[in-house]
Formats: C-alpha cells, structure tokens, sequence
C-alpha cells in the first residue's frame, strides 16, 4: 500500500530519476548502477536483513550513498531497558509486529525492533562489502540515521 501511494506522487510530481521499488518483487539491479537507496524503518522487520544489505551493495554505485534509517537501539537488552525511555514500548511492537515479520521465515534472522543497533548495523554493512559507516548527527526520538557507503 505504502508504495503504490508513493508511486502515484512520484508519478503527480514529474520526477524521472526517482523509483519506489518492493526488492521482493522487483530484485535491485546488481551492477552498481544506482546513486542514492534509501531504507526507511525495515532493516529490522526483514526475514534476510543481511542479503538485503548485500543486495543495496550489489546496486549501488562505487560513489554512492545509502540512507539507513532505522530504529534508535542499544547493543543488549539490558542497555535498552536501562537507558531507553521507549523501551518497552518498542519491546512491545517487536512481539506485536516486527519479530512476526522477521521470523516469518524458517530461517528469518529476527533482528526485531531493538535488534539493529549502530554496531550491529556497522558489522552488518562491512559484512555486506561496505566500507564506509557513519551515524549522522539527525536529532529523532524513534530513529537513527546512517551514511552507509561502498
């Protein structure tokens, strides 16, 4: 739903060099063709973060940039319930919703809404083949925003 309604105001807007894609129904194209991705609060909820990360390396070009927005999370459980305001709250919504989508799979790697913290991310992305990794200085309550480059 979310990405039918964005590509109908793409669509409205004019812009030609812009794409809401779904990688589960349209693969990202594997020969570092694209400038800019972006990931909005689903890195956490994917069944296989770690092949979508691989797949936004595969895609981007050896100049480009992706936005990893994601949920502001500690490194341990007792981090979060020590130091996170929303912690419960969002212990709450990953039961609720993001560990049913992360484990929806057999082998679903069900990182879930506290589970992708900056290391994670950072360990994650190297993993993926990237090489540059930093915490951009965005003030948000929920988020955390990365510059993740090749």
């Amino acid at each position: 739903y979310a990405l039918a309604r964005a590509a109908l105001k793409l669509e409205d807007s004019g812009l030609h060099n812009a794409a809401f894609d779904d990688p589960r129904v349209s693969p990202l194209p594997a020969d570092q063709s694209v400038d800019f991705i972006t990931t909005f609060d689903c890195i956490h909820d994917m069944t296989h973060p770690t092949d979508m990360m691989k797949a936004i390396r595969q895609a981007i070009k050896p100049d480009g940039v992706w936005l990893l927005v994601d949920i502001k999370a500690l490194d341990s459980f007792e981090e979060n319930a020590r130091k996170n305001p929303m912690a419960s709250l969002m212990y709450g919504i990953s039961v609720l919703s993001c560990m049913s989508s992360a484990l929806s799979e057999a082998d679903g790697e069900g990182l879930g809404t506290l589970g992708l913290s900056e290391a994670t991310a950072r360990r994650m992305a190297e993993a993926a083949g990237f090489t540059r990794f930093r915490k951009l200085d965005v003030e948000h309550s929920v988020n955390a925003f990365y510059e993740v480059r090749p």
